[in-house]
């Protein structure tokens, strides 16, 4: 689904899936240049310091264990949406600048 033209920019993963584990696809995505950029948060019972250690190390943005408080988990994915849409936002800005430089090298 993450590497679908209209993908979600944020996921959940749990770490034990069928196919791939979550930390696999965390390492997948940010080896993707097109969805690089998504968030993603781990919410697994894996809660030792060397899993929390290697889930993030896989590239999750986040972390979470089971059993989770659901105001946590509502804060965190409200926390990763601003930071999707900042990134949103600066993306935007940078193309408006590049346009509009390539307009005035066009212009010259």
């Amino acid at each position: 689904m993450l590497e679908q033209e209209h993908g979600p920019r944020l996921a959940i993963l749990d770490w034990v899936m069928p196919g791939m584990t979550g930390p696999e696809i965390c390492r997948l995505v940010r080896t993707t240049p097109r969805v690089a950029a998504a968030y993603l948060i781990l919410l697994t019972d894996k809660n030792s310091a060397a899993d929390i250690t290697a889930g993030l190390r896989a590239g999750a943005d986040d972390y979470l264990t089971k059993p989770f408080d659901p105001g946590e988990l509502r804060a965190r994915v409200g926390m990763a949406r601003r930071i999707v849409e900042l990134q949103t936002d600066l993306a935007t800005q940078v193309l408006a600048r590049r346009c509009a430089s390539a307009g005035e090298i066009a212009a010259n």
